[in-house]
């Protein structure tokens, strides 16, 4: 998800070419808040790894530890009301380009202090989730491989009784307040760009598949999603506090890029043993659990064949990859690349003459 970015209008001098002495020193001032703000990213990085590194030394609430039937409880509601995302949906695509229409020649909402707040708090809670997940993935890769890890269905080895099982939950619910970014931009008046409604509606409905589905393999990509959000919505908070740390800007969206082609290979890989190799999966929701006794918490799993991979799922995930991949790609060209040759008035007027 990304913020538009300010476009600078650049006014050609009528007299003379000097500058200001108080310009000269808003832009000092400027620079020098950039580089601050760079330098608390850096710091807030560099805290969210040492996290990684401790994460067994934080101890774990009641809450975030959940049994099997938890899970398989949450799974079988949500994919029973699949009409709450799809209504949402609907809901949230009507209401901001009907609000952006109504918007256009009223007087816009000063938000400021509210959206920088609400991307303080996004950091914070995708921080946390990072820590709470991205730990886990090695242990259980060290045990059961990596096609264990993505094609099985390890429900003891980082669900039950761990933390990154609640939090993939946690995260994959999460995208529906996520939605109120956009409320935010087109209540101000701000330019809403393809990527951000599109990114926002389709990652919601995905997300709520992949947990009714109970599709396991899917912890990738929450780890993934946790770690570039916590950085992303940091760098938006300090550009709200008028730190923003222009430097780390392309590595911001180059970090979304990469996101999309890690998600989409692994997506490719899950495919090829869905359909390359014979398998045993029906499409739809997975019919190979079976509870057994709940109260002792005991419950049996079918022969899966080859992957556990949920197919409809995948079919979503391949189509928002693609989709995502493209549109980041083009945001990236567009801001980074093109923008970089662009050259301003100022300095056309000044080569010419």
């Amino acid at each position: 998800m990304c913020n538009t970015t300010a476009t600078h209008a650049y006014e050609m001098p009528e007299l003379t070419d000097m500058k200001s002495p108080m310009v000269d020193t808003d832009a000092k001032k400027k620079k020098q808040r950039q580089r601050l703000g760079a330098q608390i990213l850096e710091v807030y990085v560099s805290v969210l790894f040492a996290c990684f590194y401790l994460h067994d030394k934080i101890p774990a609430f009641s809450w975030e530890l959940w049994s099997a039937y938890q899970f398989f409880d949450l799974a079988e509601w949500m994919g029973s009301n699949m009409w709450i995302p799809l209504s949402l949906s609907v809901f949230y695509l009507i209401s901001i380009f009907g609000i952006q229409e109504y918007m256009k020649d009223k007087k816009k909402f000063q938000w400021k202090n509210a959206m920088t707040a609400w991307n303080l708090f996004l950091a914070l809670f995708s921080f946390y989730g990072s820590v709470r997940t991205v730990p886990h993935v090695y242990p259980v890769i060290s045990r059961i491989g990596f096609h264990g890890f993505m094609c099985g269905f390890p429900l003891d080895e980082f669900v039950v009784g761990s933390t990154a099982g609640s939090w993939c939950s946690i995260f994959l619910v999460s995208k529906i307040p996520e939605l109120l970014d956009t409320y935010f931009i087109v209540l101000q008046g701000k330019k809403l760009i393809t990527l951000h409604w599109v990114h926002h509606f389709t990652v919601m409905i995905v997300s709520w598949h992949g947990l009714a589905s109970l599709s396991l393999n899917g912890l990738p990509f929450v780890c993934m999603n946790f770690t570039v959000h916590a950085a992303m919505y940091f760098f938006y908070f300090l550009g709200g506090m008028g730190y923003r740390p222009t430097r780390y800007a392309k590595v911001t969206t180059g970090m979304q890029i990469l996101q999309m082609v890690c998600g989409l290979s692994i997506t490719l890989y899950l495919m090829y043993y869905l359909y390359s190799i014979p398998f045993k999966n029906e499409i739809g929701v997975p019919s190979f659990i079976k509870m057994t006794n709940r109260e002792k918490g005991e419950w049996e799993i079918e022969d899966p064949g080859h992957c556990m991979a949920n197919a409809t799922n995948m079919y979503l995930s391949m189509g928002i990859y693609i989709t995502y991949f493209c549109l980041f790609s083009h945001f990236f060209i567009n801001t980074y690349v093109l923008k970089g040759t662009k050259k301003s008035p100022m300095k056309q007027g000044l080569k010419k003459d």
